[in-house]
């Protein structure tokens, strides 16, 4: 009963990760065609977005996205099929690590860049969620599996 129960939670983990990816696969767009990206008027995803913030050793980040969020979608589904804790130590140790790097994100956006793109945000929040429905499996279920 209890893996039941660990799979709904990994389903949440499942929707956030692919909301994560349709975020930063609408951000790639923009990536190719700068005139796509909608926001609301007084944000800034322009100047984030093409900020020199916005790649990292010519990488840019929302193709990183795309994999990070596509990597994690790929480990809940393992998880998922195999029932194997291991899936979900490498998605509490993924998310986790992406969580880091979020927070360096916004405290660009916010203290350096002086702009905010909502976009990235939600993507900080999604992965924020998905490393908190790890913790509720991690919380509410026996050590022993987890």
């Amino acid at each position: 009963m209890e893996i039941r129960k660990i799979k709904i939670f990994v389903f949440f983990i499942l929707f956030f990760c692919f909301l994560g990816l349709l975020d930063v696969f609408y951000l790639s767009l923009n990536y190719f065609n700068r005139n796509l990206l909608i926001c609301l008027s007084q944000s800034g995803c322009g100047l984030v977005t093409s900020s020199s913030y916005s790649q990292i050793l010519g990488i840019p980040l929302v193709f990183l996205g795309l994999f990070y969020y596509f990597f994690l979608l790929i480990l809940a589904f393992l998880f998922i099929l195999k029932n194997k804790k291991t899936f979900l130590n490498y998605i509490l140790y993924i998310s986790f690590l992406g969580f880091l790097f979020y927070l360096r994100l916004i405290y660009l956006q916010f203290f350096v860049i002086n702009a905010f793109c909502l976009y990235c945000f939600l993507s900080a929040i999604f992965n924020f969620m998905i490393l908190f429905f790890f913790f509720v499996c991690k919380r509410n279920f026996k050590e022993s599996y987890l």
